[in-house]
Order: C-alpha cells, then structure tokens, then sequence
C-alpha cells in the first residue's frame, strides 16, 4: 500500500469512515475485483472479494456500487451475490439500483446504429469473441494478442469507423478511447466518473465515500472523487494516475475491504 497524494491523511480519512453515519464504497470490477481473463465470461472475483462485499453489504448506512464499462448483466451474473450490489454498467449508460429497478439512458438513434454497424463489420471479420456490444457503446479487446496485431487492428477498426461516418454522412458522435487490451467507442458523454457524481450527488456532503478502480477508464472516476473521499488505484504494476492510494490484489484488496468492514462496524 502507498499513499499518493501528500494532501492526505489517510488515518483521518479511516477516522471519518468510523464516525460517519453514511459510507459509499465504488468498486470498478475488471482488473479490481476480478482478475482479468481472455474469456471474459469466466473473470469471477479474487477469493474473499465477495464474502467480504456481503459483509460490508449487511452493516447499516454502507453502499456499495460497482461502477463498471461491462453491462449491468455482464456483472450480476459474474458477482454472484444476493441481493446484488447496486451496478452502473457500460460507462453510467445502464444502473440496476439497490431495490432492483433498471435504468438504461436513451442513445441516439443514429449514434446505435453507427455502433451496431461498426459492431456488424467486426463480426464478418471474424472478431464476434473479441468485440463487446454495449449500450451505446462498443469495445474491441486486444488482450492476448501480439502487439503488433493488437496495434494493426485497432488502426484498421479506426479507419473503418471514420469510414462509416464519411460515407452515410453522419456526425462524429462518439468517443474512441484506449483502454488496457483494447478499444472502446462511447456515447458522448459514458464516463465512469459520470456515475461518481451522480452517487456523490445522492450520497450528500457528509458521505464518507472511496472508488477503487485499476484502468484508464478508471481515471474518470478518480478524477470526480477527487477532494471528496479517497481515490484508489488497485493494481499490481504502478501507472501514473489521479487516484490518492495505490494497492495491490489481491492480497491487499482484501486487507483493504476487511478494513473498511472494520471501521463501518465501529
């Protein structure tokens, strides 16, 4: 564990969980509680991670909110737990809130079909494995592949979106960004941090509140918990990031949330 802001007091920061009658803790699930898999669909949680989230789940007064750029029931079915955690998926485009209800925000017409298009073309190519369609949004995952193929494609996926918009005649409405093993294109807007505001907003001023996070996407959220609760990196290699602590799973992910359930019970 290594704290990165001088700013910060992190035995103050644990005193005001202690105190505190209203806590939030945001987890990003990718790379922080779940160890990163080429089949995306067998990336289940570090032990410990979800007895330890039920536990913290079960006190008075603590939230717990995965915030994550997968899709609301990507999670619930990786997660496991019952009654499952609240979930912001694809980027603050869908929730599931903690009584259950699901939210999706609208995309553009003409913004779903460019994704759907762009998502069409990778599928004749032969890339459906690798290509995850979201709620306006799209990612191409380049993890286990060469870099120099991973590079290649994502040029070539760049060149046929601006393709797609050149010849159809359509605004450039979406956001292309990098993330570890891949691209994304995203509805203006889908942000991790977007979603961090919003709890924020929900949560109050007097909210004891921490977003863990590893990715670039993660960056966002760092950015928006910034002077309002604790930021922390979870990640095994050290990157330069906006986030306050830096931890590594999952060793000390788990120190971490047992932590955090022991000053919500005091």
């Amino acid at each position: 564990m290594k704290l990165l802001n001088d700013g910060l007091s992190i035995d103050s920061f644990w005193g005001r969980l202690a105190s505190s009658g209203n806590r939030i803790l945001m987890l990003d699930y990718d790379g922080t509680l779940a160890p990163f898999r080429l089949e995306r669909d067998k990336a289940m949680p570090y032990s410990g991670v979800k007895d330890a989230l039920t536990r913290i789940m079960d006190i008075p007064r603590c939230r717990v909110v995965l915030v994550t750029g997968r899709t609301v029931s990507d999670i619930a079915s990786l997660i496991d737990i019952h009654p499952l955690p609240e979930i912001w998926g694809a980027h603050a485009m869908e929730r599931l809130d903690k009584d259950g209800i699901y939210e999706r925000n609208p995309v553009p017409p003409q913004t779903e079909q460019l994704v759907t298009d762009l998502y069409n073309w990778l599928f004749l190519k032969g890339y459906k494995s690798q290509t995850e369609l979201k709620p306006g949004c799209l990612a191409f995952h380049t993890r286990g592949m060469e870099e120099d193929d991973a590079k290649r494609l994502i040029l070539e996926i760049k060149d046929k979106y601006l393709e797609l918009i050149k010849n159809n005649k359509r605004e450039d409405d979406l956001e292309t960004h990098l993330f570890d093993g891949g691209i994304e294109f995203r509805t203006r807007g889908a942000d991790k941090g977007r979603a961090v505001n919003a709890v924020l907003r929900e949560g109050g001023m007097d909210a004891a509140v921490a977003y863990l996070g590893d990715d670039f996407t993660d960056e966002d959220a760092f950015k928006a918990i910034k002077e309002k609760g604790l930021g922390v990196l979870v990640r095994r290699k050290y990157r330069e990031t906006a986030a306050d602590l830096w931890i590594s799973p999952p060793d000390e992910l788990i120190d971490f949330l047992s932590y955090w359930e022991e000053m919500c019970r005091r």
